[in-house]
């Protein structure tokens, strides 16, 4: 008799130990998944950071930035460029909310160098004009190109597209008043750095034209990265 209560009891125990072994080994389970999930999206977290601190890279607040309210004047900014041999104009495409394969003018105004997200425009001259996301006494501006390493060495080698001689003018009324110069400057699509800022004398505007003169050498069209338009609020 106490030989069989022996054995049952030691049944018994087994298979609490076993349910033990088996709980635990779940809790464990569920708190390695947990710490991988805390742990990729801390990694997603730095990613982002990474890359938002990456793609700004100025140190300085964007009025010119589309995401914080400032937008483009069509009146005032060049049309997109357009392939030859194209059935239908890009404007014509954009305006259909079609991707025609071109930059809009908006892509100059937005955080993002992936490859081709720019905005371009037929020639070597042309016009960005940018109503600000407040009013501002701007003091400096920055132009962005992508690295002369990602440009299609056979279309487009060295960044031709890049813009080079340029101006900044000031509007305070874009439908009267003529506008401020704010200086002459130039981009250099050899340089290290692709971001580069160009300081202006304080200038008390509403909207901003980033006029493009001269390319790097690219006969049929000129891209614009991004442009920024840095100051302070008034």
């Amino acid at each position: 008799y106490w030989s069989r209560v022996s054995a049952q009891a030691q049944v018994a125990a087994d298979a609490l130990a076993a349910a033990v072994a088996e709980v635990t080994a779940a809790a464990e389970k569920r708190a390695a998944a947990a710490a991988d999930a805390t742990g990729d999206v801390a990694k997603a977290v730095e990613a982002a950071m990474d890359k938002f601190f990456d793609a700004d890279r100025v140190g300085r607040f964007d009025y010119a930035l589309r995401a914080a309210g400032a937008e483009v004047v069509p009146a005032l900014t060049s049309e997109p460029y357009t392939p030859p041999g194209a059935k239908l104009p890009t404007k014509v495409w954009h305006a259909l909310g079609r991707d025609a394969g071109v930059g809009r003018a908006e892509d100059a105004l937005a955080a993002d160098d992936r490859f081709g997200s720019c905005f371009a425009f037929g020639g070597a001259a042309g016009d960005l004009t940018v109503r600000l996301a407040a009013p501002v006494a701007v003091d400096a501006v920055s132009l962005e190109h992508i690295h002369a390493s990602r440009c299609d060495p056979l279309k487009n080698a060295g960044c031709a597209s890049a813009p080079k001689a340029f101006e900044v003018l000031g509007l305070v009324d874009e439908d009267g008043a003529p506008p401020i110069s704010l200086g002459a400057f130039s981009y250099d699509a050899a340089a290290a750095s692709t971001v580069q800022t160009f300081e202006t004398a304080p200038t008390k505007v509403s909207a901003v034209t980033l006029r493009v003169r001269s390319n790097h050498g690219h006969a049929d069209y000129t891209c614009v990265y991004r442009f920024r338009v840095h100051g302070a609020p008034y």
